[in-house]
């Protein structure tokens, strides 16, 4: 249940506190006294959009947080929105994402705010209050997975489509893709490493023996024969005597590097031959790269794609027979799931309409007839909400016909179907949140929707905004929202009210002010509701 409720900066809301009681409790106040803003605030904990307008001009941030008793657990939950419209959450006063704290406070509370009654209207909000009441969800989470299954067989048979003219376009460029690449042989994906290694050793064999021989040669035929000539040119002066022998000594280790060059160039085993290979492959295997992958594994693995595409095109006729047949399958086993949750909301359609009906008749509506229309559609493509059109009718006098619930309900007539739905139906959370569910009634009407909502509390815990005072006076609790001036700041305030306060507050729902005449009527409202609890 919502045990707490901390609102600041909200709106015009500068700082609210509220606890709640199990039970019924009514939230009241003059229009405009802000009572939709503590709608708004548990609105942006059940995963409402942030924005800056919520934030109270002048604060940096706004931020409501609620407590959650389930039990012996506890959970405080908080919303804060900035100025700036940017969201934060927190759950048990660490961040987490605002889905995550919606999930959580859903568990536990369900808002029917204004437009609920209107929603109610709509076949899909028709078809979940029929499974909600019958407690079909295995049966519904049986049909979702089931239609799912379907939709993908559906979606396999058409990537196996196309006409045959398209599957030869594309079988002749996979063959010829798969061909290319089977050509080259890859098996290693470090080879790219291993040829360029490879190709360096044999460009060097290369250099070596060309240009080895060629430098071998020039100190042959140049350095040495011109050193052999200044030798015999300086023979016999003495000037140049230790020069002589010096020239002789470097000829002859001139000839030693001379012999050395030559016969290394002569032994290095180069092989051109061998060179252009290496340097082709590795240029093959860059176009290989360029067309089908950053390298030689994403080659690879695409090369295993092509394949596997080529044996769906050339096995192409068993594929689709297989699929067709497990298409045909699925949509048995859908439809026999269809079936069976279509014959559970027909039980349950029969059950919960009389009900619904006799609750009406509590609701001031005693001519009220209303009958849950339930169609199995066995033509219906497979939908994850099964093959039926649910349709509640209804009709409020008598000479009626039964028509659409949307189509000839009145506002007031709406909002009490939509409690007397609430009312027959299995409770999903602790605690029920309505929003002026008492619009477009009055009177007689008004008691009768109070003393529902007092009878629903003794399962759940009700909270209602209302304007009746009918309906205020069937709570066991009584909020008072007010709005004040205080210097030249508009403040709202949330009070709990004792029972001398709650007579004046109801006199004032009844006449607009208060007066004796007034609180005698409140009174009077009182002591029936008390009656009527008892």
């Amino acid at each position: 249940m919502l045990d707490e409720l901390s609102v600041r900066h909200f709106g015009v809301i500068r700082h609210a506190e509220v606890t709640f009681d199990s039970g019924f409790t009514a939230i009241t106040g003059e229009t405009g006294a802000g009572k939709s803003l503590i709608i708004g605030a548990l609105a942006l904990l059940l995963g409402a959009k942030a924005s800056a307008s919520l934030v109270q001009p002048g604060a940096d941030e706004a931020a409501v947080e609620a407590r959650l008793i389930d039990g012996d657990d506890e959970s405080i939950v908080r919303r804060v929105v900035s100025s700036a419209g940017r969201s934060r959450a927190y759950l048990n006063g660490s961040l987490a994402s605002a889905s995550d704290v919606a999930d959580l406070v859903g568990g536990h509370i369900e808002l029917l705010a204004q437009h609920a009654a209107q929603r109610l209207s709509q076949p899909a909000e028709q078809r979940r209050a029929l499974d909600r009441f019958g407690g079909h969800a295995e049966l519904v989470d049986d049909v979702a997975r089931l239609a799912e299954q379907y939709k993908d067989l559906e979606r396999t048979l058409a990537e196996l489509g196309g006409d045959d003219r398209s599957r030869a376009r594309e079988l002749e460029l996979l063959t010829y893709q798969l061909d290319e690449i089977d050509a080259a042989a890859l098996t290693d994906p470090d080879e790219e490493a291993s040829l360029a290694l490879l190709q360096d050793e044999l460009a060097q064999a290369t250099r070596v023996r060309e240009d080895g021989s060629r430098a071998a040669q020039h100190l042959s035929d140049g350095v040495l024969d011109a050193t052999g000539d200044a030798i015999a040119a300086l023979d016999g002066l003495i000037a140049f005597g230790e020069t002589s022998t010096r020239l002789t000594q470097l000829q002859e280790e001139i000839g030693d590097i001379a012999r050395y060059i030559r016969t290394t160039a002569e032994s290095a085993e180069s092989d051109p031959e061998a060179l252009d290979t290496v340097v082709n492959r590795r240029q093959l295997i860059a176009d290989l790269k360029r067309k089908y992958g950053p390298d030689i594994a994403a080659v690879l693995a695409y090369r295993d794609q092509l394949a596997d595409d080529l044996d769906r095109l050339t096995r192409f006729d068993e594929h689709r027979q297989h699929t067709l047949a497990a298409l045909a399958a699925s949509r048995t086993d859908y439809a026999d799931a269809a079936q069976k949750l279509h014959d559970a909301r027909e039980r349950a359609a029969q059950t919960m309409a009389p009900q619904i009906e006799a609750e009406l008749s509590a609701l001031a509506l005693p001519n009220a007839r209303f009958v849950i229309d339930v169609t199995f559609d066995d033509t219906a493509e497979p939908s994850r909400f099964g093959s039926d059109n649910v349709r509640f009718m209804f009709c409020a006098n008598p000479g009626q016909r039964l028509a659409p619930l949307g189509d000839v309900a009145s506002g007031g007539e709406l909002s009490r179907a939509l409690l007397a739905v609430r009312v027959v139906s299995s409770l999903d959370v602790p605690t029920l949140i309505f929003d002026e569910i008492d619009a477009g009634i009055g009177g007689e009407a008004g008691a009768a929707m109070g003393s529902a909502l007092a009878g629903l509390s003794k399962h759940a815990q009700v909270l209602c905004v209302t304007h009746l005072a009918q309906v205020a006076a069937s709570a066991d609790h009584h909020l008072e929202v007010r709005k004040t001036v205080d210097e030249g700041d508009t403040v709202v305030t949330i009070s709990p009210l004792n029972s001398a306060h709650r007579v004046d507050e109801l006199s004032r729902m009844l006449s607009g002010v208060v007066s004796e005449s007034a609180r005698e009527h409140a009174r009077e409202l009182l002591e029936l509701a008390k009656a009527g609890r008892s």
